[in-house]
């Protein structure tokens, strides 16, 4: 029995229904592919996002500890200068101090250039004038009080030596709060 349908019509439809799949399933493909591409750009983004979130945490946390470091190291010079002012009346004990003092400046100095580094220059401005007094305090009282330490019974500072050590010490106090105040600020501000 014969059909009525010529086998060129078969042919035809079969080559229309093959093209139709084709063309679906491209366009399937096409959509897919599309979505694929969307979707990777945004994980790219996100992963983007979550590596710079995290290099800002880890970065302002690397200037909170050298911020940190610079505050332990200044107050540690202030209290070896405040150790150099106390009655000394012996000259190895005065030199004893004195070294642990130039121990203390030198933490506060590289202190100063962690800072430095960190940044930022406001900052880092602070750290270094507050540095330059702790210096500063120290030479001046080391100059004051050594001679005393060397020879008690003749030499006492006088009343305006006191002064002049009092005061240097007060201004490297002052400029390490004002570090303290520009640090804390700088880290609010990130």
């Amino acid at each position: 029995m014969k059909s009525g349908v010529s086998t060129g019509v078969l042919l035809m439809v079969a080559a229309i229904t093959a093209t139709a799949a084709l063309i679906g399933a491209l366009g399937s493909a096409w959509i897919a592919a599309r979505s694929t591409r969307k979707s990777m750009e945004q994980a790219a983004e996100e992963a983007e996002t979550n590596r710079k979130s995290i290099k800002d945490a880890q970065h302002r946390a690397s200037r909170r500890d050298a911020y940190a470091a610079f505050m332990v190291a200044g107050a540690g010079a202030l209290r070896a200068a405040e150790a150099l002012a106390d009655d000394v009346s012996d000259h190895d004990a005065f030199k004893k101090v004195q070294q642990a003092a130039i121990k203390a400046l030198d933490r506060a100095i590289n202190a100063t250039a962690l800072v430095s580094l960190e940044g930022p220059q406001s900052v880092a401005d602070h750290a270094l004038e507050a540095q330059r007094h702790f210096r500063l305090a120290m030479d001046t009282i080391t100059s004051v009080y050594e001679p005393r330490a060397a020879e008690p019974d003749v030499y006492a500072p006088d009343a305006q030596e006191e002064e002049l050590v009092a005061n240097r010490f007060n201004q490297a106090d002052l400029l390490l709060n004002a570090f303290r105040r520009a640090a804390h600020q700088h880290l609010n501000e990130l």
